[in-house]
């Protein structure tokens, strides 16, 4: 039976891997995901997770962040970067709703990906 499943995101530096490829797999169940960052205003990915520059040790190095090798290995695979690039067409993805415990508790099913914050 399709659901809808809310998925509550940061407004910004949100893993793509951990909330596209889980996006991707729902939809192909057949469910609908909606997106709920705290504002209601667009959320953003780490944009370091989808580019890899600066996740090298000498990346804050300047000349040098555009040097990748570890960072290759680090950031956000082909698989998920592609799904984010269909999350973001997605019209789930762009009719954002503000996050408050009533609209969680509203909804019968939600997923919460893993949010890391960085430093910087």
């Amino acid at each position: 039976m399709p659901r809808t499943i809310l998925i509550p995101i940061p407004n910004h530096d949100f893993d793509p891997s951990e909330v596209a490829v889980p996006w991707k797999i729902l939809r192909s169940a057949g469910h609908r995901v909606l997106f709920a960052p705290p504002d209601g205003r667009q959320g953003y990915p780490d944009p370091i997770m989808l580019s890899d520059i600066g996740l090298d040790p000498w990346g804050w190095i300047p000349g040098l962040k555009e040097l990748r090798v570890i960072g290759l290995m680090l950031r956000a695979d082909a698989n998920a970067r592609a799904a984010y690039g269909e999350l973001e067409r997605d019209a789930g993805f762009r009719a954002r709703r503000p996050r408050s415990f009533g609209t969680l508790v509203r909804r019968r099913a939600f997923f919460r990906p893993t949010i890391c914050r960085h430093a910087g």
